[in-house]
């Protein structure tokens, strides 16, 4: 296997959507889990700390509306959403800032998006901000400096 190991992971998933039309504005509420097993996948961070991947479990909660008539080309909406993972870790070697051992880590997403649909979900333009916080514990993705990050994202679909 060339020294890389095959992993086969199971994940489920719930989720529950809600949306009800009052006149031009519908509302929209989103909740969601995903559970994954881990297999024990083997992983370093960036200060050659390791750990096995135990099992990732995430919630959602999605709060968005759209106004249902079109503005010049297509119709606007907005929602924001947050998001909560727990990453359970095995044989963890990682410890944080004060040296304590890290088995658990949970990064966290917050979004406000604003999209225009031209034509419904087959073609739309989104203007998204995400504020992460990583929860790092040695886990950080950028730089040992800060755990939180912000992004802006202007994004198009386009499908056929």
């Amino acid at each position: 296997d060339n020294g890389v190991n095959s992993y086969t992971f199971k994940s489920w998933t719930i989720d529950a959507n809600y949306e009800q039309k009052f006149g031009v504005f519908v509302p929209k509420v989103e909740l969601g889990y995903v559970y994954t097993d881990g297999d024990d996948l083997a992983i370093r961070n960036i200060y050659g700390q390791t750990a096995n991947l135990d099992k990732v479990k995430t919630y959602y909660i999605s709060l968005g509306v759209l106004y249902d008539q079109k503005l010049f080309l297509g119709k606007i909406g907005a929602y924001i959403k947050y998001q909560k993972t727990t990453v359970d870790l095995n044989q963890s070697t990682i410890t944080d800032a004060d040296g304590n051992k890290v088995d658990k880590v949970e990064p966290s997403v917050w979004t406000v998006a604003i999209p225009y649909y031209l034509a419904d979900q087959n073609a739309k333009v989104v203007l998204q901000w995400n504020h992460y916080d990583y929860d790092k514990k040695g886990f950080d993705p950028r730089n040992s400096k800060d755990d939180t990050n912000d992004d802006i994202t202007l994004a198009f679909q386009v499908q056929f």
